[in-house]
């Protein structure tokens, strides 16, 4: 088996690419983003394991080491990341109002301008998204009383 440099790959991958790490074995081949990701799968193959098990393998050791890009929870942040850019780039190219329904509070205080806090259907908090100890605040509180309803 030998681990091939990331200078000998530069010529084989994709501008803007980056090195790509690969590991070769007599009956058998990976290509990972991450050296380490790749001598994960290679070790699972070289033991007897199946693509599926190298897969898993290199998988999991991409979320420890790229874990701005991997997300063992099912959708990569960058993903996510990639898609809040583009809804700010639509909002500010063609000027079109966006509804952003989003549970993740620190992003979608980044991209909006005024908040509104539902609970049941019903206007709880309405302000600027700069006021963002209030609308805090007011999440906790429904958290706090959804807590304490499903214990009753």
């Amino acid at each position: 088996m030998s681990l091939d440099s990331a200078q000998s790959q530069r010529g084989a991958a994709p501008a803007g690419a980056g090195p790509m790490a690969q590991v070769m074995g007599r009956r058998w081949m990976v290509s990972v983003g991450h050296p380490l990701a790749a001598q994960a799968a290679a070790r699972i193959l070289e033991a007897g394991g199946n693509a599926i098990d190298a897969g898993v393998a290199a998988g999991f050791m991409l979320g420890v080491v790229h874990p701005d890009m991997v997300s063992f929870a099912g959708v990569a942040p960058i993903l996510v990341h990639q898609l809040f850019e583009m809804i700010g780039q639509i909002h500010q190219r063609l000027g079109t109002a966006v509804l952003l329904v989003e549970q993740n509070v620190n992003e979608a205080l980044r991209m909006t301008a005024e908040v509104y806090v539902l609970e049941e259907g019903r206007v709880v908090f309405q302000g600027a998204s700069g006021e963002k100890d209030q609308i805090v605040r007011h999440l906790w509180r429904l958290t706090q009383d959804e807590r304490a309803s499903a214990g009753n």
